[in-house]
């Protein structure tokens, strides 16, 4: 830039001369003054010698301006590089970028220019090596290294990625260092791989699972054949013990009770595979709720009185269409019947309302028994929990059929809910939407077989 100004101004100069000379000239042509051609040729000699001056002295100036260019372009690319860039010879400081200059704690290179490079930085000899360090010390040609860290003198350590080597500028030796902190760079890689490990380790888990719900399927049918034969030997058995007139019943009645149970925990089983596999698909139909819940109740009712319970069931309305899956709702309702039975001691009651609230038909199922603390009031949905978790815990169950419950619930697009308290009883609110459209219509089918619900009944009520 200085050497531009400089270059203006002589311009101006010569300029101004040459038009002075003119002037003079056309002054003297003008009043017809006449001069001695030995001074009209000194003038001109001196005028040409001037301009030939100014000339060669410009085309220098040029040169010099290009070059000038040049390396504040050069400086300017090497500010706006991404890494720190800086120079030294005999460990002392040449030239920096700002980014150097940060990477020592200063603004301005200017600063450290002439400092010696040992008052910032605590070299790596071990990864330099002696010679190359008595080279860069001495200022001689060394081989080119790479290191990964920054020493400081203060110890600090700083990950950077550092390209050293030497360059020979008019027969001496410089040390010119690029440096890259690769800091976030490294913390980007080891959350990449961290992310990785996480992503392998749900893969495995995720096939962990799926062999898990595999084995336990075919854990679960291989079981249940040879335990139906079981169940229907033991019928016969009955039949035949009853037509002799055996006094076996007690017998009887017991391994028929405790075939049921296994044949509880191996359903619930199975369809726990199914559910988390996606497989447990149910056929939506429209049914009456009011008559479904009613006459599932009322087949308990010899039940729950013969446990020494009594049993209420009451309605605000006598019809209330849903789409749900009538099985299903056996299933739901047996379960949180048997659940209320379980947990009810001799001489309480259960409750069983049915409420309109619009859109959606509220069924409670409410006891009066041992009821559950408020902090396990949160666990008694989950797989495979029971509050009692003790090797002496007076009830039976295996801890999933309140897990299954809630997953048929929601699977027809219900919810299910507890409110209990410890020693004052449990009530189970159910809700499911009223029928809007559904794939067709059974007005109400509890026109099962005796037989059948019965069946449902003794698998359900198989842990009271």
């Amino acid at each position: 830039m200085k050497l531009q100004k400089i270059y203006k101004r002589q311009l101006m100069i010569g300029n101004l001369i040459n038009c002075l000379a003119i002037l003079i000239g056309l002054i003297f042509y003008c009043n017809n003054i006449k001069l001695n051609y030995i001074i009209v040729i000194s003038i001109f000699i001196i005028l040409l010698i001037i301009n030939v001056f100014l000339f060669i002295t410009r085309t220098k100036e040029r040169k010099y301006i290009k070059k000038d260019n040049r390396i504040e372009l050069f400086e300017e690319i090497i500010e706006s590089a991404p890494n720190a860039v800086f120079v030294h010879r005999k460990l002392k400081f040449i030239y920096l970028n700002k980014k150097a200059a940060e990477i020592f704690g200063y603004k301005d290179p200017s600063e450290i220019i002439g400092r010696n490079v040992e008052d910032f930085v605590k070299f790596n000899i071990d990864v330099i090596g002696e010679e190359r360090y008595d080279a860069v010390k001495e200022g001689r040609y060394f081989e080119p290294i790479i290191e990964e860290m920054f020493f400081r003198e203060n110890g600090q350590v700083i990950d950077m990625e550092i390209h050293g080597r030497s360059i020979e500028v008019k027969g001496k030796n410089y040390a010119l260092v690029i440096c890259e902190n690769v800091t976030e760079k490294k913390k980007i890689l080891e959350l990449e791989e961290k992310v990785n490990l996480e992503e392998k380790k749900l893969r495995e888990k995720i096939e962990h699972e799926k062999l898990k719900d595999e084995f336990f399927s075919n854990l679960s049918h291989e079981l249940r054949t040879p335990l139906t034969i079981i169940l229907a030997s033991i019928q016969l058995l009955e039949n035949t013990a009853q037509e002799l007139g055996h006094k076996n019943n007690k017998s009887f009645k017991a391994l028929k009770q405790n075939g049921y149970r296994l044949l509880r925990l191996i359903n619930n089983l199975l369809d726990i595979t199914k559910i988390d596999s996606g497989y447990f698909d149910i056929k939506m139909d429209k049914h009456n709720i009011v008559s479904v819940v009613e006459d599932i109740t009322s087949s308990v009712v010899d039940y729950i009185e013969n446990k020494g319970l009594n049993i209420e069931f009451d309605t605000e309305v006598e019809e209330i269409m849903v789409c749900c899956h009538l099985d299903s709702m056996d299933r739901i309702i047996l379960n949180l019947l048997s659940n209320a039975v379980k947990f009810t001691p001799e001489g309480g009651s259960i409750f069983v309302h049915i409420f309109d609230e619009g859109d959606n038909v509220k069924i409670v199922i409410k006891d009066t028994g041992i009821g559950i603390e408020e902090e396990n009031i949160d666990l008694i949905f989950n797989r495979f929990r029971q509050v009692d978790k003790s090797f002496t815990r007076t009830h039976e169950g295996s801890g999933i059929g309140l897990s299954i419950v809630k997953s048929l619930v929601e699977m027809q697009e219900g919810t299910i809910s507890l409110k209990s308290e410890y020693g004052k009883g449990s009530e189970f609110k159910l809700k499911l939407p009223v029928c809007k459209a559904c794939s067709s219509e059974k007005l109400n089918i509890l026109m099962e077989k005796d037989d059948y619900i019965k069946e449902k009944i003794n698998i359900e009520f198989s842990d009271i």
